[in-house]
């Protein structure tokens, strides 16, 4: 039952559904949450009553497909409560993907049915509905309920729909030997299948018999295309088949062909295999879920389920091109969940292979991975499943690992692809090497990318998107070649340019493969950062290249983002030019990454963590965030980081210690709090300055009488319009005011100016971002003030404190002001999940004595007494630029006392990280990560019970 909305009435905008209506989306909210809707704008959205809540002017949408429907019209129940005049509930809807919206119906006060069928809205594959509140408080409701699109389903006309099936993979055969394999082309549409000349095969494989080329197959029939292969070279082969025909969803079906020539004389077989007939002996199982051997697909199978795991360690003393391979089966995944194969030699984790969900119909999937740090070592194989019910299930089988002549060829990215203009995309297996080596050309100078790469909207609305979206950023950076690494002279990610992106290049990797024809192939991780924002996208590049300066074409992919609002594809192969030259700085660029790499602290993945701390709960932790929503995770504990968080929708990140994240109101901590107490140090007495000496715009405004730079930190500045939490921070007016300019004169005349004066400072605090970036302004100030010439804050006090911390370069840009390249002070650092981890560990045990920082300073951040202000939020106070958790209240630290708090920092998302005295637990996301109660007390109980120094 729904108690609160009673729909009297409806306003009726189009003609009734016909009898033969079919639904073809509809929503009641009957499950008690919002999900498939993506939320966006000011003010709250939740479900109350099993009804969509909008506040001030929160938005919902959701992408439906009508296409192959007449006469289809939308239905929306609407209501509100609290409503003033200029108020408004409104439904939308929109025809071209989120590009304009049409109202379909607005209502104010009355409880209402709208129904409309717009013109344009039948056999549209392209509907956005939009629901949304247009008030001026968080307490100006609008409900939605009832939300169906419905139709009548069009006859369509007979189609033809090709499938192949049949066995394209040989395995092992004997050198000299022919094995052949029939593949069968069915039908299985209600039209003629017109097949045309399908294509001939590479040595040495071959077809050799053809049925199909140039015939004409009737509905439910089929025909035959024999494969052979004769391998006559110890290594393994790749080919594609392609069948060309009329089925419009797939013109050209491709069939991977593969096979290993072995030669029995020279080789004593398979250093490991397994098919699990008799039981998984020798494997070590962990983690939290079902597992065992099972018959799955006619054969004894490796069954894992939720965050089962399985490891098992092979030695590959003095063998090379080691190749590990296996079947792996998957069923009943959901969005998120994973079956994962991956290996770990002398380097780190190689994906082998990966299921997700969309390829969990129990076929089996042959995968396989070589990699140079699989040879002569002690290799660990570990089989996992990533779910998060028991019902979530991955199944192994047939694995081998053996030395291959040439390990596993090539049949992503190849040679022919990266000098050609086909535009696709690949696993991130793609831009990792199978065998690092001494590369024959060395990389030294500018690599400029320009193009268009195909767009394609992964969610959101496209319409949100900021103008020219669709525009490759300018990419012009210069590159160093140390070995096999790949070093961008400049990592710091500020904002470049005017359009809708920026870019920034890190750390990759070269390499050489035989078929390649003498070119070099190199690969390196990006991040696009939207302009005048903390949204960012992770993408991979890749191409080849000569110490003559010729090259390739570079394709680019996003792979994943951390971007709550939209997510989309870049991909493509773009134009390149290599200026190749000696770069003047190239050993102070090497030396400051073999700097930061020395300071990685030590990981293992999250799932060892229950293996160290019997009795972790692990569905308390990373587990319970959706992997597509999980940016990072780790838990440090022992001067380890059990870490998780690396996986894209393409695989797993190669790059994944530089794959850099926007941590939005970290910078509050990670920035403002950082400057203060370094200047503090440096110059003692700073924090108590007037923010109105120091920042021009406020100098004659009297509600800034008495306001300190420690006030501005605290956010307990006595200005603001609403004491409620987040009121000021969502309004319209701050949006217009500082979130939407990019100058420092808008920016600042709204920090202030924006808020009236309601109470002495340091009493009350109330969250306002336009106070850090006050704080910001304030110590750009100082700092010039006492160094002179054109010293600023961020460049000459905290950069310096980051590089003796161990930060990575990427810290080193922050997003600016665009007329007076001011930093901000509360959002626009891109960090990687070391830095984050690292930060947090420096502060915890080493800030006090290493001579950086104010120690008074740190021990208030650190101290387990309560301080700083009530932040308007339960449990939460709010003190230099960090939120205080009362552990004691709210979990089971209240062992330590009721009035126990500790540190936190939060972002925009679901980012946190939370200082305790011996573990840190850090989630950075754009999903709203996991509720922190379980995973403290999981820590509580089983990891640590140390309790914070008051």
């Amino acid at each position: 039952m729904k108690p609160f909305i009673r729909f009297t009435g409806a306003v009726l905008l189009a003609m009734s559904a016909s009898a033969q209506a079919q639904t073809i989306f509809s929503d009641d909210f009957n499950d008690g949450n919002l999900t498939g809707w993506t939320v966006s704008g000011l003010g709250k959205a939740k479900n109350v009553n099993n009804q969509a809540q909008l506040s001030r002017a929160k938005a919902m949408t959701q992408t439906v497909s009508a296409s192959g429907f007449s006469n289809v019209q939308i239905s929306v129940d609407h209501a509100s409560q609290g409503l003033e005049s200029g108020d408004s509930c409104i439904s939308e809807l929109s025809l071209d993907a989120g590009n304009s919206f049409t109202t379909v119906g607005t209502t104010t006060t009355a409880s209402q049915t709208i129904v409309a069928s717009p013109s344009g809205i039948d056999n549209n594959s392209d509907l956005v509905v939009r629901v949304r509140a247009d008030n001026n408080s968080t307490k100006d409701y609008c409900l939605f309920d009832n939300i169906v699109i419905s139709g009548d389903p069009q006859t369509p006309d007979p189609q033809p729909e090709i499938e192949v099936s049949g066995n394209s993979t040989f395995g092992n055969v004997d050198l000299g030997e022919t094995v052949s394999s029939v593949l069968t082309v069915n039908n299985l549409g209600d039209a003629n299948l017109v097949i045309g000349s399908v294509s001939t095969l590479s040595s040495p494989f071959n077809v050799s018999s053809d049925n199909c080329s140039n015939s004409q197959v009737s509905a439910g029939s089929g025909c035959t295309i024999t494969l052979a292969f004769t391998p006559t070279v110890a290594q393994a082969s790749m080919a594609t088949l392609s069948i060309p025909s009329n089925d419009s969803s797939e013109p050209t079906s491709q069939v991977s062909v593969s096979g290993t020539g072995f030669d029995p004389g020279s080789s004593s077989g398979p250093l490991f295999s397994e098919d699990f007939e008799s039981a998984a002996d020798g494997w070590s199982i962990a983690g939290d879920g079902d597992s065992g051997v099972v018959s799955k697909s006619g054969s004894n199978m490796l069954n894992l389920a939720k965050t089962a795991q399985a490891t098992i360690a092979v030695s590959t003393a003095n063998k090379t091109d080691v190749v590990v391979s296996l079947e792996m089966v998957a069923s009943s995944l959901e969005e998120g969940d994973t079956c994962i194969a991956e290996a770990q030699g002398s380097g780190s984790w190689v994906t082998v292979g990966m299921l997700e969900n969309g390829q969990d119909d129990s076929s089996i999937y042959n995968v396989a991975a070589s990699n140079g740090s699989f040879d002569n070592t002690t290799l660990t194989l570990r089989l996992r499943a990533s779910g998060n019910i028991n019902s979530d299930d991955c199944y192994f089988d047939n694995i081998s690992i053996e030395p291959i002549p040439g390990g596993v060829p090539r049949d992503e990215a190849t040679y022919a692809y990266l000098m050609g203009s086909t535009d696709q995309t690949f696993s991130t297996s793609a831009f990792v090497a199978t065998k690092y080596n001494t590369p024959a050309n060395t990389f030294s100078g500018n690599l400029v990318i320009t193009g268009t790469p195909v767009f394609s909207k992964n969610y959101g609305v496209t319409g949100d998107l900021p103008s020219g979206y669709s525009q490759w950023p300018g990419f012009d950076y210069e590159f160093v070649q140390d070995g096999n690494r790949l070093i961008p002279v400049d990592r710091g990610h500020s904002f470049v340019g005017n359009g809708a992106w920026s870019i920034s290049a890190g750390v990759g990797a070269v390499w050489d493969e035989a078929s390649d024809n003498g070119y070099s192939r190199a690969a390196f991780p990006y991040t696009i950062k939207q302009n005048n924002s903390n949204c960012e996208h992770n993408g991979l590049a890749t191409f080849l290249f000569k110490d003559d300066g010729s090259m390739s074409n570079v394709h680019v992919q996003n792979v994943a983002e951390t971007c709550i609002f939209y997510g989309f594809e870049f991909y493509g192969t773009l134009s390149a030019s290599y200026n190749k030259h000696s770069v003047a700085n190239a050993s102070e660029v090497i030396a400051r990454r073999n700097a930061e790499e020395a300071a990685w602290i030590p990981t293992k993945p999250l799932a060892d963590l229950a293996l160290d701390f019997p009795g972790v709960d692990l569905s308390n932790y990373g587990y319970a965030i959706d992997a597509a929503d999980l940016n990072g995770y780790s838990i440090l504990v022992n001067g380890t980081s059990y870490v998780d968080g690396c996986g894209t929708r393409y695989g797993t990140h190669p790059y994944c210690m530089d794959k850099t994240i926007g941590i939005y109101s970290f910078t509050k901590s990670m920035h403002a709090f950082l400057v203060v107490a370094a200047l503090e140090k440096q110059y003692p007495g700073f924090k108590s300055q007037l923010i109105k000496d120091l920042v021009p715009e406020c100098q004659n405004d009297s509600r800034w009488n008495g306001v300190t730079v420690e006030h501005a930190l605290d956010m307990a500045t006595g200005n603001y319009t609403s004491a409620n939490y987040e009121v000021d921070e969502g309004s319209s007016a701050i949006v217009a005011g500082f979130f939407d300019p990019t100058t420092r004169s808008q920016r600042a005349a709204f920090s202030c100016t924006g808020w009236p004066n309601k109470v002495a400072p340091g009493t009350y605090h109330v969250y306002h971002t336009t106070d850090t970036e006050l704080v910001s302004y304030a110590a750009a100030k100082y700092a010039n003030n006492q160094l002179g010439g054109s010293a600023e804050a961020f460049n000459d006090v905290l950069v310096p404190v980051y590089e003796a911390i161990g930060l990575s370069d990427y810290i080193k840009g922050i997003q600016r002001t665009s007329d007076t390249m001011d930093a901000w002070g509360g959002y626009g650092l891109s960090v990687t999940l070391n830095d984050v981890v690292r930060f947090s560990q420096f502060l915890r045990d080493d800030a006090v004595t290493s001579g950086l920082l104010d120690a008074t300073m740190v021990n208030e951040v650190l101290s387990g007494a309560s301080k700083g202000l009530y932040a308007q939020l339960s449990n939460f106070n709010y003190d230099n630029g960090f939120w205080r958790y009362h552990v004691g209240a709210a979990t089971d630290m209240s062992a330590c006392g009721s009035a126990t708090q500790v540190p936190v920092m939060s972002g925009y998302g679901g980012h946190t990280s939370i200082i305790l005295p011996e573990v840190i637990i850090t989630q950075l996301t754009d999903g709203g990560g996991i509720g922190f109660i379980s995973t403290i007390n999981d820590v509580f109980a089983n990891i640590s019970n140390a309790c914070p120094t008051p």
